[in-house]
């Protein structure tokens, strides 16, 4: 520090308060993160930003929330799926996830370019109601039109919240598993364990995926 100019402050991403840190300001966007978790882990004079009101959304997703709310108060069925599991989904849980679908669902599928499975996806998705899509860029347009996602843990999870997106959540790596289980927990999100059952269980209470909806849009 004492090399450093008397303006300038060191910031610091955290999404596991699991080691030490010195830094002069330290942000974590999960949900269920307290000042207690980074006693004695950061400087006294650490200015702490923790919460999921400093969650790093690009500015489309703010630009939307309005008008995805609105459509969300007028939903009265599930038709359109969005299946999202992240950039590489190196065990190709997409492909899992589409053989278990029913046809009668609009599906896209978003894929990396990174993914070994790309290919396999969209033989699989020729002919079906399957849309896939590769390093897409407007990931807002795709979560305002869907009516239930199907994705991993991780920061998009605050992407779906700010547009009330329910979501059934995969956790597929641990430092996920304490994101997918607070949003459980609140009610935003459903964890799959089987996801015929699950997908069933909201299909047939919309009820609770409103609830969903208003859960993840408060958080």
């Amino acid at each position: 520090k004492q090399l450093r100019p008397y303006t300038e402050k060191i910031m610091v991403i955290d999404d596991l308060a699991d080691r030490q840190f010195d830094c002069d300001i330290l942000l974590n966007q999960n949900l269920g993160i307290h000042k207690r978790d980074y006693i004695g882990k950061v400087p006294n004079d650490c200015e702490l930003l923790l919460g999921c009101n400093y969650a790093l959304l690009r500015p489309e997703f703010a630009e939307l929330r309005v008008q995805a709310l609105e459509k969300r108060q007028n939903t009265t069925e599930i038709n359109n799926i969005l299946i999202s599991m992240g950039g590489s989904d190196i065990n190709n849980i997409t492909y899992d996830i589409l053989q278990k679908l029913d046809d009668k669902f609009n599906v896209i599928a978003v894929l990396g370019s990174s993914s070994p499975h790309n290919k396999m996806i969209k033989n699989y998705a020729n002919g079906k109601n399957i849309k896939v899509l590769v390093n897409v860029n407007n990931m807002s347009e795709l979560m305002l039109e869907t009516d239930l996602a199907i994705g991993a843990g991780g920061s998009t999870s605050w992407e779906r919240c700010c547009l009330g997106l329910p979501v059934l959540l995969y956790i597929l790596s641990e430092n996920q598993r304490e994101i997918v289980e607070n949003l459980e927990q609140f009610g935003a999100a459903k964890i799959v364990n089987n996801l015929r059952d699950n997908l069933q269980v909201v299909m047939a209470d919309f009820d609770l995926w409103r609830a969903m909806s208003n859960k993840s849009k408060n958080i």
